[in-house]
């Protein structure tokens, strides 16, 4: 098999990979707009979950986790490339309560998404839903094991659900920052925690999902706790992702994230954590090291294109196997992933 040797003579990259990446993001790209607005609800004030939902349905956290990803992609335009209608969106999220399917009323994980999108896009929600959606992560921030966040009852600390948290609260500068600092520290240790066991092989305890998702936080928040993720620490967690991820480009599924009331788990999907490793390989002195396994990804992305409409692709999450419609979130984060990795490739 041919490789290449990059002239910073870091990382052999395949040379068969780099091509069908590239393929792939020219194959795919241009639907990005066509294929997201497939799923706008009725009226266009937010996005359905799945495919074949009634058009009238109104998912509240996908929508918010779709135009903060569009707004990634298209700076300053999220709501103006899918011709959404701002006003009632607004009066959407000014009305229903923050919560996913299952989740209590007062369900952090959408909260977080909301609040994200709402200081991005700079959306006028009221005053107190705002005020009540902060007070509720910093509440859970405070009572919850190391600082950090349990999307719903039962669910144990999880470096996704801590992440979202911090970069919610980011956003707020009207907050006591030892709060926001308290969730960096739990990175930390948990970033350093996921590195021990997967140096343990502790396959159990070990979750590569966890680590991509502390590693970011700290790419992002490590300068709130003077940390900063070093070329041994950075080359460590590089090898543990490495060796624990798939053929399929995915990884082992790892601990929920959300445990819904009665019954039903929530975990981190294989691309939400690759979409992760590109923002942290864009922040690293060791970018082009991260490409092998960025490139793997490309693989399962090719694999579970879902084609519906002409010139409209889909994917559902890897953690469904052939259960469940396309998703309207999940679809976004693969183009999202798409657009981060043209700019990894070099």
């Amino acid at each position: 098999m041919q490789l290449r040797w990059h002239t910073n003579m870091k990382q052999f990259v395949e040379r068969e990979e780099l091509s069908i990446a590239s393929h792939t993001i020219e194959e795919f790209l241009p639907s990005t707009i066509t294929s997201i607005a497939t799923f706008l609800s009725s009226q266009h004030i937010g996005f359905r979950l799945r495919y074949n939902e009634r058009s009238d349905n109104f998912h509240v956290a996908s929508t918010a986790r779709i135009l903060s990803m569009l707004d990634e992609m298209y700076p300053g335009r999220a709501i103006e490339s899918v011709s959404l209608n701002q006003k009632g969106l607004v009066d959407k999220f000014n009305s229903i309560p923050w919560q996913s399917e299952g989740g209590s009323p007062d369900d952090p994980h959408p909260t977080t998404l909301i609040l994200e999108c709402a200081a991005r896009l700079r959306l006028p929600i009221s005053k107190r839903k705002l005020e009540r959606g902060t007070n509720l992560l910093i509440s859970n921030l405070r009572k919850n094991i190391g600082g950090t966040m349990v999307s719903v009852i039962g669910a144990p600390p999880h470096a996704y659900a801590n992440y979202w948290v911090c970069l919610a609260l980011s956003k707020n500068d009207d907050i006591d920052k030892d709060i926001l600092r308290r969730a960096v520290v739990w990175a930390w240790d948990d970033f350093l925690r996921h590195l021990a066991y997967y140096h343990c092989k502790d396959e159990i305890n070990f979750d590569a999902n966890q680590l991509a998702f502390d590693m970011l936080c700290l790419v992002r928040f490590g300068h709130l706790i003077n940390r900063r993720l070093s070329h041994e620490l950075t080359t460590a967690a590089i090898e543990a992702l490495a060796t624990s991820q798939l053929t399929t480009g995915t990884w082992p599924i790892g601990y929920p994230f959300i445990c819904k009331k009665g019954g039903g788990y929530v975990h981190v999907c294989s691309i939400d954590t690759a979409l992760a490793l590109t923002s942290v390989a864009l922040n690293s002195e060791l970018e082009c090291e991260f490409l092998p396994l960025i490139l793997r990804c490309i693989k399962w992305v090719r694999s579970s294109v879902i084609e519906r409409p002409v010139k409209r692709c889909f994917w559902k999450s890897d953690r469904l196997h052939s259960i469940g419609e396309p998703e309207s979130w999940l679809t976004t984060v693969v183009y999202h992933f798409l657009f981060q990795t043209r700019k990894v490739i070099p």
